[in-house]
């Protein structure tokens, strides 16, 4: 869902645009292609993937035209190896976001980046940020939050060698048209 249902998500990768100046997005689970059709007007390449081909005809019409989005249809994982050799750097956000039900690709994810040995700013939606009413994934004894990717992390950007955030209280001002205000977790290098 995304950008599409959580304006506070938008707000929080506008403001670290900003701060980072990366002009690519790549994004995990395309779903109807909501997110990625936002993301197109504010990056200059967004990639993403989606597993489900149910989903082809809704986000081949939600991004008919759109010359600056790359889809692909498979696994998280294998299309992020598929990406990350192709832009051969690690100056990119990284939107994890296509983890549903049991099914939980997020480690594998981040293994790529592991084994690419790259150091992107990772973000991961439906993230518990301790928030009362936020909302977050969860799976049988898994919630996904900061314990559950430490370990992956502290390979990614080394020991105590990385920012992590949460995504903050809105103060925006706007109205949740869904009221489905979901946690964000945030990575990246100290600089």
């Amino acid at each position: 869902m995304g950008f599409g249902t959580d304006e506070q998500l938008l707000v929080d990768i506008l403001k670290y645009k900003q701060k980072f100046d990366y002009n690519i997005i790549i994004e995990t689970g395309t779903y109807h292609g909501t997110s990625s059709r936002i993301l197109s007007s504010v990056f200059d390449k967004v990639y993403t993937c989606e597993i489900n081909q149910a989903y082809k005809e809704d986000i081949d019409k939600k991004i008919n035209g759109i010359d600056n989005i790359e889809v692909m249809f498979g696994s998280s994982p294998d299309c992020l190896k598929k990406w990350f050799q192709e832009i051969g750097h690690d100056k990119f956000f990284l939107f994890l976001d296509a983890h549903w039900m049991e099914d939980w690709p997020i480690q594998d994810e981040l293994q790529q980046v592991i084994d690419f040995g790259y150091k992107p700013f990772i973000f991961i939606h439906d993230f518990y940020c301790g928030h009362e009413g936020w909302k977050y994934d969860s799976y049988g004894n898994i919630r996904l939050d900061y314990d559950y990717v430490k370990e992956k992390m502290d390979k990614i950007y080394g020991v105590d060698n990385y920012i992590f955030e949460v995504s903050q209280l809105s103060k925006n001002g706007l109205p949740n048209l869904l009221n489905d205000l979901r946690g964000c977790g945030f990575f990246y290098p100290k600089i």
